[in-house]
Parts: structure tokens; sequence; C-alpha cells
């Protein structure tokens, strides 16, 4: 099992979005380095977002105040977010997404004749 520090630290790389407070464990002292490191990557997460062209899902686990797992699952295609309590909905979610008829987009007038 993860140390909380070990979590935050996984949230970050897996760019998994942190609360303040969790941004405030992770700081520590600050260092004028670590200052501009953090303002760095402030700056740059909305630019590469706008780059960020992926129609995969982002799924990542969290836990609430018990210990209890929660999953996460976001859908860049539909725009929707969903948490589940077990892995076992999350897979079934996903060959739901995998399997279902993709979204085609209306005909235009020339292709309609």
């Amino acid at each position: 099992m993860r140390t909380q520090k070990q979590w935050l630290e996984y949230k970050k790389l897996e760019q998994i979005p942190l609360t303040i407070a969790e941004h405030k464990a992770l700081e520590g002292r600050s260092t004028p380095t670590k200052r501009l490191s953090q303002l760095l990557e402030t700056v740059w997460q909305p630019i590469a977002k706008l780059f960020e062209a992926s129609s995969e899902p982002h799924i990542w686990k969290t836990y609430d105040d018990n210990g209890n797992p929660i999953w996460h699952a976001y859908d860049p295609i539909t725009g929707k977010d969903s948490e589940w309590i077990c892995e076992e909905d999350v897979r079934v979610w996903l060959e739901q997404r995998y399997y279902q008829p993709a979204v085609q987009p209306p005909l235009t007038t020339l292709e309609q004749r």
C-alpha cells in the first residue's frame, strides 16, 4: 500500500488534478527553483491540453476518507465523467464504450443526393 506522499506524487506524475491541500502536502518548504517550476507547470498545463487530441478515456483511482477505492473515468468523446466503487464496473463501462456504435456526423446536402 502506498503512503500518502507516494500517492500524491503518482497523481502528479499521471497529471491527475490535485486539490489545494494535496499541492501543499507535496510542496513542503518552497524554494525559488520550486516556485519557478510550479509557475511553469501552471502555465504549461493549459497549453499542453490544447494540443492533446486523444479520444482515449482517462481512468484513475482515488480513495475516500475511509480508505475505500473510488474509480473515476472521463470520456473525451462524450465529455462525461463517471465514478464507480468496483473495478469490474469500470471494465464493463470500457467494454460498452468500445463496442457501442460510433456517432456518425450528419450527412451534408451533397452526400444526401
